[in-house]
């Protein structure tokens, strides 16, 4: 095989790889979002949870924090999930504190960011780390589930 056949056959096999959402085919390595965060599907859902740790500053302090941010996407990542899910809860462990803790995540739609509308963020912490967990939440009177 000549190698421009080969660059030929690399190239349709990468199109058609690239063509299938995440949905269709998982990857064991986190994929990441439009918020650069880790993706993880919605149980039942045709959508994502995007869980994005962001900076904070404390402004008495000054010293750094963190907050989970978890953005709801719809299944090709390129907007908010509809209906806007409410009641959502953040279960969570952290490295450093390994006693689960429930948070009640608010809304903080990011302005002119058709994927950021369903922005939900926690109070703002000095775990450092991952979250491992779930966070739950209602889509209309569904209730939906995603692990962090």
């Amino acid at each position: 095989m000549t190698s421009t056949r080969r660059l030929a056959s690399f190239l349709i096999l990468f199109a058609l790889g690239c063509s299938q959402s995440t949905l269709d085919h998982p990857s064991p390595v986190l994929d990441r979002g439009p918020h650069q965060g880790a993706l993880r599907p919605i149980e039942g859902v045709n959508g994502f949870i995007e869980v994005a740790i962001e900076p904070v500053r404390d402004a008495p302090s000054g010293t750094p924090k963190f907050r989970v941010a978890i953005y709801f996407l719809d299944r090709d990542q390129t907007a908010s999930l509809k209906p806007m899910p409410t009641e959502v809860v953040m279960t969570a462990t952290w490295p450093d504190a390994p006693n689960p803790r429930t948070i009640d995540l608010t809304i903080d739609p990011v302005p002119g960011d058709s994927a950021g509308t369903a922005k939900f963020v926690a109070p703002p912490a000095d775990h450092k780390g991952e979250p491992a967990g779930t966070v739950r939440g209602k889509l209309g009177d569904r209730a939906i589930t995603a692990a962090l």
